[in-house]
């Protein structure tokens, strides 16, 4: 609140040359909040509204334009950051919609939205098993280590077996932690498509 008060305490000690310099120079780089105070500003004042709608297609065009560097860049870490998303508002279980919209903000399509929440119940699955397979390590290498202590009880180098078991109970801990996750996850994605579900179970 303080800050929007800042804004636009700001913007309201400008003249009118000033702000409209400011649109043209700096509107695009500006958040969304400012820019909406700033065109009340300029509806307050009845000042030629252009100047603004330039800028607005200006922020538009960057915000594309660092949208298509980051896919480009960084194509595998995007797609991740967008699968950990849909998982993650499926969890606190958001509708198809906000996620959508969220997805968007992000600059994927409502079409590609679309077919990351179809892909959403194998993409869990497959998370879940991920975890599975960190239980599983977790086990032997606790096992492991455990049987080795036993039989080198009384040889000083079965210390250097401590680490092996502490990293088996870590992996314990980081898989059942994240396997209840995946599992509610599933769980809300099938409630929301019961059809689907067992359509699936069936083949």
């Amino acid at each position: 609140m303080i800050e929007v008060s800042f804004i636009r305490e700001s913007y309201s000690k400008m003249t009118d040359d000033q702000l409209i310099s400011f649109v043209l120079n700096e509107g695009h780089q500006i958040t969304s909040d400012a820019f909406l105070i700033l065109r009340d500003e300029f509806v307050r004042r009845n000042l030629d509204l252009t100047p603004l709608e330039s800028s607005e297609d200006n922020r538009e065009l960057v915000h594309q334009e660092k949208i298509k560097k980051v896919k480009e860049s960084s194509s595998e870490e995007f797609l991740n950051s967008a699968w950990n998303y849909v998982l993650s508002q499926i969890e606190m279980k958001r509708s198809n919609n906000e996620i959508l919209l969220g997805l968007k903000e992000m600059g994927i399509e409502e079409k590609e939205g679309n077919l990351l929440l179809n892909g959403s119940e194998s993409k869990a699955a497959e998370a879940l098993e991920k975890h599975n397979n960190q239980i599983t390590l977790g086990f032997i290498s606790i096992g492991l280590s455990i049987l080795i202590l036993m039989v080198t009880a009384n040889n000083g180098r079965s210390l250097l077996l401590w680490p092996a078991l502490v990293f088996g109970i870590y992996k314990l801990y980081q898989g059942y932690s994240q396997k209840g996750k995946y599992l509610k996850t599933i769980r809300i994605i099938k409630e929301r498509n019961p059809s689907i579900s067992k359509s699936s179970g069936q083949n």
